[in-house]
């Protein structure tokens, strides 16, 4: 686990390995203003900004979000994986205190 989200609450360490792999993989299938999007959330995350956490999950509702991309195989796994640890960091983080 890696620490100092934000009141405490831990960020699970391979959240940013998975967020490095899926940037590449955006960039590779050509959606560079995600992949951008993507490697600034993972970056905000890796000095401990809580509110990256929170930007990492909005980014998956919505109109033109994260969701509405055509994303196949390991690469709609790996979305789905990091959807479910933002959802439930970003809770922990909001019910922390």
């Amino acid at each position: 686990m890696m620490s100092d989200a934000g009141d405490g609450v831990d960020i699970p360490e391979h959240l940013l390995g998975l967020l490095q792999g899926f940037e590449l993989a955006l960039e590779t299938a050509g959606e560079n203003f995600w992949a951008r999007r993507i490697g600034e959330i993972r970056a905000a995350i890796a000095v401990g900004d809580p509110y990256a956490v929170q930007r990492l999950f909005t980014s998956f509702g919505g109109s033109g979000s994260l969701n509405d991309l055509q994303l196949e195989g390991d690469v709609r796994r790996m979305s789905s994986e990091i959807y479910l640890i933002a959802k439930e960091t970003w809770h922990q983080i909001r019910h922390a205190n």
